[in-house]
């Protein structure tokens, strides 16, 4: 079954209801209209103990914060800027509720796939919504379809997949199924690979904490890819373990991408750091 497309919600225009201007642009607005209305005080205006000058100011301040929390309060009336109450909110009118400690992004997506399950399962992206209902610890679902009719559903969560996780996805599919559909239930295939890094540290750096620091920035930007089929990019990983206080980061492992199968999420085996000599 071929993989669906939907919405990437990051990519869409924001909106903005009311020009964003800085402060400066403002204040400058509105002494421009006040020299045009009161040239008389025109001098007055640029003396910034005047107290015209900071009225003026008081109020370019006011206007500037406004426009911003006019432009915040309608984004969060839409999908892909609302957080917390405003998503639950949202969700209502499908209707979604949000799981036990499921994350705002997480949810946000469930929201999106919602009119995918108006009706029974059967495309890819019901079989998608239905999964990801069960448990929020299920973070990407891929459906293979290796024959007509036969439908494998394949989950990745960030915790060990339980005989009883697959079991009870198979018991909430089995009720919105096709009955035709012939469904299976699958653990991710793990694209399982290893790294071995050496750093260079700036001088005066702590190499213990650089290391710590490092390998966490390191295991941090390949959670960012543990979704199915995506990509690991070694130059990518280079990048994100060259923080503050390491000058270079070379890596003897891996030596080209990680590109998982469609069935498969990126995995790290073993990470070995060391530290080289300083440059």
């Amino acid at each position: 079954m071929n993989a669906f497309s939907k919405i990437d919600l990051k990519n869409l225009p924001k909106p903005e209801i009311l020009a964003e201007l800085s402060f400066d642009d403002i204040l400058a607005e509105v002494k421009a209209d006040f020299k045009k209305d009161y040239p008389q005080y025109a001098d007055a205006v640029e003396f910034e103990s005047d107290p015209i000058c900071a009225l003026m100011q008081a109020w370019a301040y006011r206007e500037a914060n406004y426009r911003k929390h006019v432009n915040a309060a309608v984004r969060s009336s839409m999908l892909a800027y609302a957080n917390d109450a405003a998503l639950d909110n949202l969700a209502a009118l499908v209707p979604l509720e949000r799981l036990e400690g499921e994350r705002n992004d997480d949810f946000r997506e469930r929201i999106q796939l919602a009119p995918e399950g108006f009706s029974v399962a059967g495309p890819a992206p019901a079989y998608v919504y239905f999964t990801k209902n069960v448990s929020p610890e299920i973070l990407d679902v891929y459906i293979g379809e290796p024959a007509p009719g036969f439908i494998d559903v394949y989950i990745y969560q960030a915790e060990d997949i339980t005989p009883a996780r697959l079991t009870e996805i198979a018991a909430a599919l089995e009720l919105v199924r096709p009955l035709n559909d012939s469904v299976k239930v699958l653990a991710f295939s793990p694209a399982e690979f290893n790294i071995d890094a050496a750093i260079t540290l700036a001088p005066g750096v702590e190499p213990s904490d650089a290391l710590l620091a490092s390998k966490a920035a390191g295991i941090a930007y390949v959670a960012s890819r543990q979704l199915f089929g995506k990509r690991v990019y070694k130059n990518a990983l280079l990048t994100a373990m060259q923080i503050d206080g390491i000058d270079n980061v070379t890596l003897d492992s891996p030596l080209e991408d990680i590109l998982p199968g469609l069935n498969s999420v990126a995995k790290i085996g073993t990470f070995e750091i060391s530290e080289s000599a300083n440059a």
